[in-house]
């Protein structure tokens, strides 16, 4: 029998506590990250409202824009770690769950997006729907729900990428915002942010010598992944593997 699908809508009451508690929540959060944050090509965020599009590779990801943006953002997370630390944590923040798997968790993680957005909400989201534990590919291909909300809320997308070195850094870049509008096309403008985003990576990669590509052999890169999965044992890499988007042409 199939399990009956949990919903996740998001309340006005809990919408409120996560924006109230956030000034201290981003006190704490530079205390107990384990890396280091060091910047590399960073343009200007717009103020305001805004919708950051980020690549993700670990579990470290969210607490390092936390600390990047030192800002209150409500982030889009599958809902695997519901319940345990990361979870809490994440909940406590703000957190919009999504089952990855289920077209209709998807519809109401949308629906919980646009009723942030309406309410000046910034958004956190990782478009490539999953870590990319490639060796060859700089971004894995982006879902496009963020093109939509981006259109039909005026908001701007900021791409940031995350690179982590073995001198446990964080180096980040932050790419120009991306407007669009709804006369846009939105394979387009997905194609448009994904290239954006492949392109900050590989200028961390061409500039620093431990990150060049052909100096990472393919020992190195299966020696970081395995770190990443003991670091998160929860994850689920054949499931992963089936969230990863693919297009024909």
């Amino acid at each position: 029998m199939q399990q009956k699908l949990k919903r996740y809508k998001l309340s006005s009451l809990y919408i409120f506590f996560c924006s109230l508690i956030s000034p201290i929540y981003m006190r704490i959060v530079p205390m107990v990250r384990r890396y280091n944050l060091e910047a590399f090509q960073c343009h200007d965020i717009p103020k305001g409202q805004v919708i950051f599009a980020v690549n993700h590779s670990n579990i470290h990801d969210i607490p390092m824009m936390w600390s990047i943006l030192k800002r209150h953002v409500f982030v889009l997370a599958g809902d695997e770690p519901r319940g345990d630390s990361n979870g809490i944590a994440l909940s406590v923040n703000g957190v919009i769950w999504v089952k990855r798997d289920q077209r209709e968790s998807k519809n109401d993680a949308k629906k919980n997006m646009f009723k942030l957005l309406k309410k000046g909400k910034s958004l956190l989201i990782f478009p490539e729907a999953t870590w990319n534990l490639t060796s060859e590919k700089p971004m894995l291909p982006l879902h496009w729900g963020i093109i939509e909300l981006a259109q039909k809320s005026s908001c701007p997308i900021v791409p940031i990428t995350l690179e982590y070195t073995g001198k446990k850094s964080c180096r980040y870049s932050v790419g120009k915002a991306i407007y669009t509008s709804d006369k846009d096309d939105k394979a387009e403008m997905i194609t448009k942010l994904r290239d954006e985003m492949a392109t900050m990576r590989w200028s961390a990669w061409e500039t620093f010598a431990q990150d060049k590509r052909e100096n990472i052999t393919i020992e190195d890169f299966y020696v970081y992944t395995k770190e990443r999965l003991e670091e998160y044992p929860k994850l689920d890499v054949e499931f992963e593997k089936t969230t990863i988007l693919h297009r024909n042409g």
